[in-house]
């Protein structure tokens, strides 16, 4: 039996014994860092906004992201943007955060984005024509659409007619003359889908935009409109 001294004396040990946070056994995890790796075992698919830190998300969404759109535009179709570019953009959108904030759960977003940005471009195309087009044929029927779109398609690739705002041919009396031409890439279907892309960035002031034309969507907006004549 132990007695009441005996007793005393073992508690008052246990009490100063100091207590302090375990960081060098690996099978525990302080809490500061739990979240971090919770997200590390994330597959890559999993990714969502709600993983980030929330006090990034509505940012994310209203400023990094047109930022982002602006650095698609000015890539080359397909290819894969500038990280560089993207995370300077980042950086323009948090000032307050370590450039190494732009990680593998934003740059996941991102690539989700991206996907959706392109997709649109086909989307404006084919609500374009079947909206404001082919409602102006005199027999809107699949043989008058595609008879249209064969001749939209026209010509060498670079001068095909639905690229300019005006595209005249000659009569049949003057063989010999050549085309009217002018305004390239200014018809109208190349405006309206081309304007998806400068609505998607819209919100960055105009004094912080990009020099950078946006080459990488004009061709994706051409891409786009030869690709649903195509498929007429």
């Amino acid at each position: 039996m132990i007695d009441a001294d005996t007793f005393a004396i073992s508690y008052q040990i246990r009490s100063l014994a100091k207590v302090v946070p375990t960081t060098t056994v690996t099978a525990f995890i302080n809490p500061s860092t739990s979240s971090q790796v919770a997200h590390s075992r994330l597959k890559k698919e999993q990714i969502r906004l709600s993983h980030l830190p929330p006090r990034l998300q509505a940012t994310f969404e209203s400023v990094f992201i047109p930022r982002a759109r602006e650095v698609f535009g000015y890539t080359a179709p397909w290819a894969t943007p500038d990280i560089d570019d993207l995370t300077a953009s980042w950086s323009d959108a948090f000032p307050s955060e370590d450039a190494s904030s732009f990680n593998v759960i934003p740059q996941k977003l991102v690539e989700d984005r991206l996907h959706a940005w392109r997709n649109r471009f086909a989307s404006a195309a084919l609500t374009y024509l079947q909206n404001h087009v082919f409602p102006l044929l005199e027999s809107n029927s699949t043989d008058a659409r595609a008879e249209l779109c064969t001749w939209l398609l026209s010509g060498e690739e670079h001068t095909r007619p639905f690229y300019f705002r005006i595209y005249e041919e000659p009569d049949e009396e003057e063989l010999a003359a050549s085309e009217e031409v002018k305004g390239l890439f200014q018809s109208a279907i190349v405006s309206a889908v081309l304007g998806t892309h400068i609505t998607a960035i819209s919100a960055i002031p105009a004094a912080e935009r990009s020099k950078r034309r946006p080459v990488g969507a004009l061709v994706l907006t051409i891409q786009a409109v030869s690709s649903v004549c195509y498929s007429v």
